[in-house]
């Protein structure tokens, strides 16, 4: 990963619950624990506007984020393709709002995560939770940080 803040985030990152929202406002797990299928093919990128850079921010601050890739997605991104999603380190408990999103491709979402100020974003497949830097790092065939998808409990 391109920066010591993104090292430092790397294993709470690949040990992530991510859940999202469809427009009844039903919850489905996209990864942990028994995690279902993904809503769409894949992958699926998750990316947040909260805490830019892994700097904690105020909650007005972070509220004031999220409304702004909720609108941005709305407006930009095709209906259906994007459903608002919560990202949560299952051992320190903290969690982040944002999005995830089909059909988007690795190169336009880590775009967008790094328009939205974050060292990273998930790409999800039907086997794995990818962590793909915004930055570009590391090269491609490198390899990329990945785990499971989905675990028992």
């Amino acid at each position: 990963m391109g920066s010591d803040r993104a090292t430092e985030l790397l294993a709470s990152w690949l040990a992530s619950v991510l859940v999202r929202w469809d427009g009844e406002g039903t919850a489905s797990m996209l990864a942990g624990p028994e995690a279902g299928p993904l809503p769409a093919a894949g992958p699926i990128h998750v990316l947040t506007s909260q805490d830019p850079q892994g700097v904690p921010q105020p909650p007005a601050r972070n509220a004031a984020l999220l409304a702004e890739l909720l609108a941005w997605a709305a407006a930009e991104l095709p209906a259906g393709t994007w459903w608002p999603a919560t990202g949560c380190d299952p051992v320190s408990g903290h969690a982040e709002q944002g999005i995830a999103m089909a059909g988007r491709g690795r190169a336009a979402a880590t775009a967008d995560g790094a328009r939205w100020g974050q060292l990273a974003i998930y790409e999800l497949t039907d086997d794995e939770l990818i962590v793909v830097a915004c930055d570009g790092s590391p090269e491609p065939g490198a390899g990329l940080p990945r785990a499971a998808r989905r675990w028992a409990r």
